[in-house]
């Protein structure tokens, strides 16, 4: 399953996977979940941070590129 996680954000722009993040986050907040819920919650949460993470380190390597 995380690998299917990965192809989709791969797919997705930067904005977008902000846009789910705060999705999750309003889940988190608003909803009455249990334990086991908010952690899976949280675990694609961190899974996207980790995505997003990776296109922002590609997208500060480009500029760094065009800088130079």
């Amino acid at each position: 399953m995380k690998k299917e996680v990965t192809k989709k954000q791969n797919k997705e722009t930067i904005e977008k996977m902000f846009e789910s993040l705060e999705k999750i986050v309003s889940k988190m907040e608003k909803e009455n979940n249990s334990l086991e819920e908010n952690f899976e919650l949280y675990k694609e949460g961190c899974d996207i941070c980790k995505a997003l993470k990776e296109k922002v380190d590609a997208v500060e390597k480009k500029f760094i590129e065009v800088d130079k």
